[in-house]
């Protein structure tokens, strides 16, 4: 979880230093219009595969994580128009807890920090972030339960992703996206599931990718890769481009 994107400014949220500290939600989501994959856990798998192409990539860590591409070109995000709006009914996890985030505090523990440089914190307008007697108030306390239950999906996905490469299931792809009238993008770096390996398990293994529920996540995923199609269609309205 290294990797923080659109974050600029972390700070530890701190009933001292932010005891006066006031919250107004995000309406614009122009934060994050420059990138063009964001990592998603496994629970988000059956929303995304509705709107998004889900593949594999490797992290900055070397680790492998399960990502939904919302781009073709890097620090393009096709599903942020130029009002901040964002054009798919599912907005991943990983961008609507933003401006929150669970961070290591240097001893190996999780703490909730914030992005200080959002400008809807303040003094003076929105939500308080604390009662008088130092709690986080009803609606921060929800933020903070939908992080925790991101991260134990985190650490979930992880193990689904640990298994796929035991397996041997994960494969290099590349994409190649033609431009009507000249030029192209690669793609690559990307992991997919390797259908023909997948048929080629036992049984057995089957049964226990069926009984843990991540066979229902691989499919989900193959399910996605069409969806690379409608990424052309968005870049589309920008410039002709074709997928090869």
């Amino acid at each position: 979880m290294a990797e923080l994107l659109f974050y600029q400014k972390i700070a530890a949220l701190n009933t001292n230093i932010h005891k006066k500290l006031r919250f107004k939600p995000v309406e614009d989501y122009s934060f994050s219009g420059n990138i063009h994959s964001v990592v998603i856990v496994g629970g988000e798998f059956i929303e995304c595969c509705k709107e998004y192409p889900i593949v594999f990539v490797r992290s900055t860590e070397k680790k492998i994580v399960p990502v939904a591409l919302l781009g073709i070109k890097q620090n393009e995000n096709l599903f942020v128009d130029a009002n901040g709006n964002w054009q798919a009914k599912y907005v991943p996890a990983y961008v609507r807890r933003y401006p929150f985030v669970m961070a290591d505090d240097g001893a190996g523990k999780l703490t909730v920090c914030i992005d200080s440089a959002y400008p809807g914190f303040s003094d003076e307008e929105g939500e308080l972030c604390f009662n008088e007697q130092d709690e986080p108030n009803p609606w921060l306390k929800g933020i903070v339960d939908f992080m925790q239950q991101y991260q134990l999906d985190f650490f979930r996905t992880e193990s689904f992703v640990a298994n796929l490469e035991k397996l041997g299931l994960l494969k290099d792809m590349t994409a190649k996206i033609e431009i009507k009238g000249g030029g192209e993008y690669i793609m690559n770096g990307l992991l997919v599931v390797d259908e023909e390996k997948l048929r080629e398990l036992d049984g057995e293994k089957v049964l226990s990718l069926f009984k843990s529920g991540e066979l229902g996540l691989i499919y989900a995923h193959l399910i996605s890769m069409p969806n690379l199609n409608r990424l052309i269609d968005l870049m589309a309205k920008k410039q002709p481009v074709t997928l090869q």
